[in-house]
């Protein structure tokens, strides 16, 4: 029961529950509209489960086309996610432009791309919220505190993305 898992997340001392984007019965098809419904319904469980005093996240996966990404976010918008992470595929960034205006839920972005170059429009212009860069990817501790500065600098937090332990 998702309800039940999230909050045993929380009960455990975990500050927030990570939910994903509902998956199609096994060997059908993905069809994003029921989805975002299916994703929708998990959501409501994970709230309840987290609790009014409980965070809650949810990864989209980059699984969906636009107008579905702006469908469930403003459907997740009431349950108060602390993030909603990379809503849309990464190949061109600038579509974070017009997500922007009409998503209200906290965004995070950052795990598809490398140098602090590849995010650094995104978090200049704050069309994201949060940025989700990886260790590896950004090319070490380095690099990483390059983007954790020029994010400190345009008021978009840092949440590490896959790095423990140092990404190995």
């Amino acid at each position: 029961n998702l309800k039940e898992t999230a909050h045993a997340c929380i009960q455990a001392g975990f500050r927030a529950f990570r939910y994903a984007t509902a998956d199609p019965p096994r060997g059908q098809p993905f069809d994003a509209h029921r989805m975002v419904d299916e994703t929708y319904r998990g959501c409501v469980e994970v709230r309840e489960g987290v609790g009014k005093e409980g965070d809650w996240a949810l990864d989209y996966h980059t699984r969906l086309d636009f107008p579905d990404a702006v469908r469930l976010s403003t459907l997740i918008e009431p349950l108060e996610p602390y993030f909603a992470e990379d809503l849309v595929r990464s190949e061109n960034p600038d579509v974070y432009r017009e997500l922007r205006t009409l998503v209200k839920v906290p965004i995070a972005v950052g795990e598809q791309f490398g140098s602090k170059w590849d995010i650094s429009g995104l978090v200049e212009q704050q069309l994201i919220d949060y940025a989700r860069v990886t260790l590896p990817n950004v090319g070490g501790i380095t690099e990483y505190m390059k983007t954790a500065a020029l994010c400190e600098t345009h008021y978009v937090g840092l949440i590490p993305h896959f790095t423990g332990p140092v990404s190995e």
